[in-house]
């Protein structure tokens, strides 16, 4: 062998060796193609006469190859969380509604327009709860099944604050998505179930 395919070989080999700075999934995809261009661009930098060495290339390639390995790393990340934020979304959306339910009840007698407000603002939150519950993954129906129990448990206790006080809300504007976040899970399970006996 000589001397350039040899310094070619092993520039190759560092390189797929830094290839593991990338994410697996980026590796299998792009590994192959990515080696092919860089080797590509040594032999190109062999035959250019521009010292015929492979280290300009390398050298090049090092700090793109880092860059573009941490910004791979950072998106499969997002991804990760983006395909995780129903879940967050929905725990977001439970603790304003419980939030916005306690804080009507607190109101309701010394700002009656704003615990009306808080009450109807619930509607809303809740029925934007159970779309994104709806889309929650099959794994976590248990945590779907006890959120929305304790949703309905929880407007239970409100609903006699609310009468109590004589909050003018019109119950089933409320009652039926405090409703829709208990059967949701329900209807998913009992789809589930279904799927398995078919």
């Amino acid at each position: 062998m000589n001397r350039p395919d040899h310094h070619l070989n092993q520039a190759v080999a560092i390189y797929q060796k830094l290839l593991w700075l990338y994410p697996r999934v980026h590796r299998e995809e792009y590994g192959a193609l990515m080696t092919q261009l860089f080797r590509d661009q040594c032999r190109a930098s062999l035959k250019g006469g521009k010292g015929k060495s492979v280290l300009p290339v390398l050298f090049k390639a090092l700090p793109d190859l880092g860059l573009s390995a941490l910004r791979e790393h950072v998106t499969q990340t997002q991804s990760r969380n983006m395909k995780n934020s129903p879940q967050a979304i929905s725990l977001a959306l439970v603790a304003a509604v419980v939030l916005a339910g306690l804080l009507s009840c607190s109101l309701s007698t010394s700002q009656p327009a704003v615990a009306l407000g808080l009450a109807y603002f619930t509607a809303p939150v809740l029925l934007l709860r159970a779309f994104f519950e709806w889309k929650r993954p099959d794994s976590q129906l248990t945590i779907s099944l006890v959120w929305g129990a304790a949703i309905a448990v929880i407007f239970a206790l409100i609903f006699p604050v609310w009468a109590k006080v004589k909050l003018p809300v019109i119950p089933w504007l409320v009652m039926i998505p405090v409703l829709t976040n208990a059967a949701v899970p329900f209807a998913r399970t009992a789809m589930k179930l279904m799927r398995r006996r078919v």
